[in-house]
């Protein structure tokens, strides 16, 4: 039997529109996004819901494409066109937000490689990229102690803010401050994939480790952190690499190849400023895309039946006589003559009282229909069932017999 549902088109509308989304949700996979510039690739990076979708585009060399409108892009869905109905760079966007975190290695080496101001100058190019809409979180190596997050005791300070004043005085304290002997970097990123965890997935999500040294003191191995980045749901990781040697750090690599980012080498403490400032915009080169997708219900066909409800209040069935009167009373509704009884139709009262001043009509009707002979009166002279027999026979084309009076 087909689905029921009440005659209201906008509830209609609420179950094809739940339908719809339920089958988006099912299969996110069958959502393609394209663009009409030659060479460029499209990634989905999110997609926020039905209607919307962060795309990134980027051309043979995997540099951003900028500058793309509404006639550059293509949605479809399970083979069907969308709409597409608005195109905005994420940075004039504030509909979808950006979560950072920062993992920062905070040891003695960056003071005895004077690379601590080059450091800050490159956070700062991040922190002059944020918009209301954006959060950064800061994770440093703490000195002494350690916080639980995740289950593991981790030797990290954490801190948050969309402020950059806020960022930009907590990334010098931990580096003036805040200098340790011990270098935490598995520690430090377990935390912040903690962090990343916490995160809505519907939200652009990054992590950024910086670090000059390898691990040394941290209680777990790097497998640990691969393992967990791999539990955390979809992010971009991103790393610059300031440890001595010309080779980029295996372990770094395989964590931002894995998930999809990119690994960093910096030569000199003067190039970590250029080297933050490149990543920044690979953090916002992305596109929100806003859609209309055609009626998509399953199964394709959708049977609406009407149902028909219809008023089973009580009604007596009893007719009153004015004192000393054998005439019906005028209070009860009847026809003048046959004619007018065709057409006839209970169901139309609604009112109980209106009803009952209708109850000789509805019993004549129901004589007729049902082919009933007999009518029986209750405490009556035989006047009285006279006059109330002869219009139910008259009336309705029955028979004027009745089965004699009780009392």
């Amino acid at each position: 039997m087909g689905r029921k549902l009440f005659r209201n088109a906008a509830f209609v509308a609420v179950i094809l529109g739940c339908l719809a989304f339920s089958a988006f949700a099912a299969d996110k996979m069958a959502l393609q996004v394209q663009v009409s510039k030659p060479g460029s690739t499209v990634d989905v990076e999110k997609v926020v819901g039905v209607g919307k979708v962060v795309v990134k585009v980027v051309d043979t060399a995997q540099n951003p494409v900028f500058g793309l409108g509404v006639a550059d892009f293509a949605v479809t869905f399970a083979g069907k066109k969308a709409n597409v109905l608005s195109v905005k760079p994420l940075v004039e966007s504030l509909d979808v937000p950006r979560n950072i975190v920062l993992v920062l290695d905070n040891s003695y080496s960056m003071k005895e490689r004077n690379a601590i101001e080059p450091l800050l100058a490159g956070v700062d190019e991040v922190l002059k990229t944020l918009r209301p809409v954006d959060d950064v979180q800061i994770v440093a190596f703490l000195k002494k102690g350690t916080v639980n997050m995740g289950g593991r005791d981790l030797h990290v300070q954490t801190f948050k803010s969309n402020q950059p004043a806020a960022l930009r005085e907590f990334a010098a304290k931990i580096y003036h401050d805040g200098i340790t002997d011990s270098t935490y970097l598995y520690e430090g990123m377990l935390a912040g994939l903690e962090l990343i965890r916490t995160m809505p997935t519907t939200e652009l999500r990054f992590m950024v480790v910086f670090s000059d040294g390898q691990d040394i003191n941290s209680a777990f191995k790097s497998g640990d952190v691969i393992k967990t980045a791999s539990d955390v749901g979809r992010f971009n990781a991103f790393a610059i690499d300031y440890m001595p040697g010309s080779q980029t750090d295996k372990f770094l690599t395989e964590f931002t190849k894995e998930n999809r980012g990119q690994i960093l080498k910096a030569d000199s403490a003067s190039g970590l400023g250029p080297l933050f400032k490149s990543i920044s915009p690979k953090m916002q080169y992305y596109y929100v895309v806003n859609y209309a997708l055609p009626l998509m219900v399953s199964p394709a066909i959708v049977t609406i039946e009407e149902i028909k409800t219809i008023d089973s209040s009580p009604m007596l069935g009893q007719i009153f006589f004015d004192e000393g009167s054998s005439e019906i009373s005028s209070r009860y509704v009847r026809f003048a003559g046959p004619d007018e009884t065709a057409g006839f139709d209970e169901q139309k009262y609604r009112d109980t009282l209106e009803k009952y001043y209708q109850v000789l009509n509805i019993i004549g009707k129901s004589r007729h229909i049902n082919g009933q002979r007999d009518v029986v009166f209750l405490n009556g002279q035989g006047s009285y069932a006279n006059g109330t027999c002869s219009y139910l026979g008259d009336g309705f084309h029955g028979s004027e017999s009745w089965y004699g009076t009780r009392r």
